[in-house]
């Protein structure tokens, strides 16, 4: 499923807004899915592994984004669009914190120890329901769709 979701995500890519080096760094990650899908955040294994990736394979990397095969479009389920996340106490969320995600963009930044990687780990949670770096911590959230 992971695949097929990531295929139609890259049928986003296609458009002159995307840079060619945008769309490189998405093809390899999905040439090398099942390499970094089970790479923990942890440590920066996953990120160690992309940039190891990049630097081996960059000048082989096509910059085209192929069109997404019939059998991956059939096996994706359509997903309804969060509007909001509630997060807290939870790691870098002292109390809880409300997120409005409504917008056509969200954005996440800020300095470090600020709870950026705590947001992600809870949204992360909430949609599938497990975290391997969360699953002995404390989380308490509630997703409206």
């Amino acid at each position: 499923m992971i695949r097929a979701e990531y295929l139609r995500f890259l049928q986003t890519l296609t458009g002159e807004a995307t840079s060619a080096d945008e769309r490189k760094i998405a093809n390899l990650m999905l040439h090398h899915l099942d390499e970094i899908i089970p790479l923990s955040t942890a440590q920066g294994q996953r990120i160690k592994k992309v940039v190891k990736l990049a630097q081996e394979n960059w000048n082989t990397i096509s910059e085209d984004i192929q069109p997404t095969p019939q059998q991956a479009t059939n096996q994706t389920s359509q997903f309804t669009k969060l509007k909001s996340l509630s997060v807290g106490p939870f790691r870098g969320f002292v109390k809880q914190e409300y997120f409005d995600l409504a917008s056509p963009l969200v954005l996440i930044y800020g300095p470090n120890g600020t709870g950026k990687s705590s947001f992600c780990e809870a949204l992360e949670f909430g949609l599938l329901g497990r975290v391997a770096e969360a699953e002995s911590k404390r989380l308490f959230l509630k997703i409206k769709l």
